[in-house]
């Protein structure tokens, strides 16, 4: 009743504001998730109060397990290490396990299908409001591409300084500048000078001048990609005229 009268009675809450929040945060997660799927993130986190083990779906695409493998022995994964790499991985973590932030270690892991990867990994405690450590969180990247390309770029500068260093062609190179910045052995034996010291000279400094025109124009041919080829005069270190055939 309602000063003696029947009613019914209705309480209204404004919870726009509330709502408002709530879809803020769910379009906030939804960006997160696509943001480490898209960097493909494997992130993984351990309770320390029950030692439960969570991990998101990219980390068990790196480690090449399923999650059914995972929840059945979710603690299999640290003999997926590489045994070399083992000991270093066991420091960091004991590091993390004493509250210390480790960024940026990197190490191998062998997948089920024998694949080797490459992880470049960190990972940081959590603390609650008395200070007490109750979490570890961690992020795995697989690095296996970057490793790969760079293994091939060495591969591929040693095979270029071996027959840079081994041609019994005299071979300068230089920069913008017509500075040298690097001979090889021929080209050392051929001016007179040592490599270390033709890596001080300017172009200038080795063609005599009555070749300087020539030069110049051959140069405009090379940065409009055009082969070139013919005989210039050089000076030698000891004064000496070589005739030299040129190509770029």
């Amino acid at each position: 009743e309602w000063e003696g009268k029947p009613a019914n009675l209705i309480n209204l809450r404004d919870i726009t504001q509330r709502k408002q929040i709530e879809t803020q945060l769910r379009e906030a997660v939804i960006q997160l998730q696509l943001s480490i799927e898209t960097a493909q993130l494997g992130i993984w986190r351990i309770n320390l109060e029950n030692n439960a083990i969570q991990w998101n779906d990219q980390l068990l695409e790196i480690y090449g397990i399923s999650r059914d493998e995972f929840e059945n022995n979710p603690d299999n994964w640290c003999h997926q290490i590489h045994p070399n790499d083992r000991e270093y991985a066991d420091q960091c973590f004991a590091a993390l396990s004493q509250g210390k932030i480790v960024d940026n270690f990197e190490f191998r892991i062998i997948r089920p299908d024998d694949e080797i990867r490459y992880i470049n990994a960190s990972g940081k405690p959590v603390f609650d409001d008395n200070d007490r450590m109750v979490e570890l969180i961690g992020v795995n990247i697989d690095i296996t591409q970057t490793k790969e390309s760079e293994k091939a770029l060495r591969l591929s500068e040693a095979r270029y300084r071996s027959l840079f260093d081994n041609s019994l062609d005299a071979i300068l190179v230089f920069d913008d500048d017509a500075q040298y910045v690097d001979a090889n052995l021929a080209a050392a034996d051929l001016l007179g000078y040592s490599p270390e010291e033709i890596a001080e000279l300017h172009m200038w400094d080795i063609f005599v001048p009555s070749n300087r025109e020539q030069v110049l124009l051959r140069l405009a041919d090379l940065i409009a990609e055009k082969k070139l080829a013919g005989e210039s005069q050089i000076k030698r270190k000891d004064g000496t005229i070589n005739t030299v055939d040129q190509r770029m």
